[in-house]
């Protein structure tokens, strides 16, 4: 008779379950050598900026959607991830002047959330108070720390390290799209982009094309990660 042939496999944490947060040979990352898991805090909500950040603005005036970012909208989908806008337009406006600035007025049906600076009761961005606002409108308001704020606008994302205005003083991680091989540093900073540091403001950075691949991104599983 053959002894039961026994495995021994490591653990691997719920979190590591479920976000992927794993070492490529499948276990869970160890703090150290004490066998405790890493921390590994998942991306629960995305608030976008609406201008040049999901759509562009055409010669004819109207606003139609950026490829990468519809990419990344479905992708966000796909996950079941809460979505939202914050857009500062004209005082008095309402959904539907929104609607008629975009080729496709169908892309603010796939918010949870929507919110004008002409409706909020925060002042515009980058006052920190308008993205709590926002946050207070999900079914399930997400916490500020795995909710992602995405713009094109360094200064809507932060003032500062550490910051007084923008989405980061109200405690949401920035992520400044931003196409570092264009040599433009008008709107980063003097010194750049340099490890995911935008000028004097700590934020995570990602390309107009990488835009698509935004849940891919290893931070989007774990924002501990590099």
């Amino acid at each position: 008779m053959y002894a039961p042939l026994s495995l021994s496999l490591p653990a691997l944490s719920l979190t590591a379950l479920l976000t992927g947060c794993q070492t490529p040979g499948g276990a869970a990352e160890k703090a150290g050598d004490t066998g405790t898991p890493a921390p590994c805090t998942p991306v629960l909500a995305v608030l976008f900026d609406l201008g040049e950040t999901l759509v562009t603005e055409q010669e004819d005036g109207l606003f139609s959607t950026i490829p990468a970012a519809a990419e990344a909208l479905d992708a966000l989908e796909a996950r079941a991830v809460p979505k939202g806008v914050v857009t500062t337009v004209p005082r008095g406006w309402g959904i539907e002047d929104l609607r008629a600035l975009l080729v496709d007025p169908a892309l603010l049906d796939r918010f949870e959330v929507v919110l004008m600076s002409s409706e909020a009761e925060a002042d515009p961005k980058p006052d920190p108070a308008i993205y709590t606002e926002a946050l207070g409108l999900f079914a399930a308001p997400p916490p500020p720390g795995q909710t992602l704020f995405i713009t094109e606008e360094l200064a809507d994302i932060a003032d500062a390290d550490p910051p007084t205005e923008g989405a980061q003083a109200a405690g949401l991680v920035g992520v400044h799209v931003h196409d570092a091989g264009a040599g433009d540093t008008g709107d980063t900073g003097d010194t750049g982009d340099t490890g995911g540091t935008t000028g004097a403001v700590a934020a995570r950075t990602i390309s107009p094309a990488g835009l698509a691949d935004l849940t891919g991104e290893p931070w989007f599983a774990c924002l501990e990660a590099e």
